[in-house]
């Protein structure tokens, strides 16, 4: 064991079993917010405080041929058939419900925590699901769009933490941009 000689080095960290009195701190008991507790395989200590740990399953299109890896950052698009009303040019012309293809943009700039069960930055070469560190909102979205449509991750740069504002993609406003008036 390796046992802590000086107070300085054990201020901001969180015990991860009992302490008794009189006993030495051992450094394998002691975690410090947002480190890798991972000999213990314990995510709680990896997540900051006042975020949300999300576990969401990807394959390999979704979830970057199995190139991420703890600590890379990504955004989150979902793909989902929205419905709304057309005219319906035939015979009757009439209004009917159409299911339209749409992708939008959910969250951003999202922390990667756990690839399947690793936790360290070597990463894992199969794996099925990714666990994200987000808001509490991000994750009750996360959650209830994974009910109706789906989730693919975008990696992002080291280099890039800025948030954009992107409007919802459908049928028509791809089509739509390469027609010239």
């Amino acid at each position: 064991p390796h046992y802590m000689l000086d107070t300085e080095s054990v201020i901001g960290k969180i015990v991860t079993g009992g302490i008794y009195a009189g006993e030495q701190i051992i450094r394998e008991r002691l975690v410090g917010i947002g480190e890798t507790d991972s000999e213990r395989k314990t995510l709680a200590y990896t997540v900051e405080p006042g975020m949300r740990a999300v576990t969401i399953f990807v394959d390999r299109d979704t979830g970057l041929e199995n190139f991420l890896k703890p600590g890379n950052r990504v955004d989150i698009i979902t793909n989902y058939a929205h419905e709304e009303t057309r005219l319906v040019l035939n015979e009757e012309s009439k209004l009917e419900w159409v299911q339209v293809p749409t992708s939008q943009l959910l969250a951003q700039n999202i922390t990667i925590l756990a690839v399947g069960t690793v936790m360290d930055k070597t990463g894992s070469a199969e794996y099925t699901t990714v666990t994200l560190q987000v808001t509490p909102q991000d994750a009750l979205n996360i959650n209830a769009v994974s009910w109706w449509g789906n989730l693919r991750l975008l990696l992002r740069s080291p280099l890039d933490n800025e948030i954009i504002e992107m409007e919802l993609v459908d049928q028509k406003t791809v089509y739509a941009e390469g027609v010239e008036e």
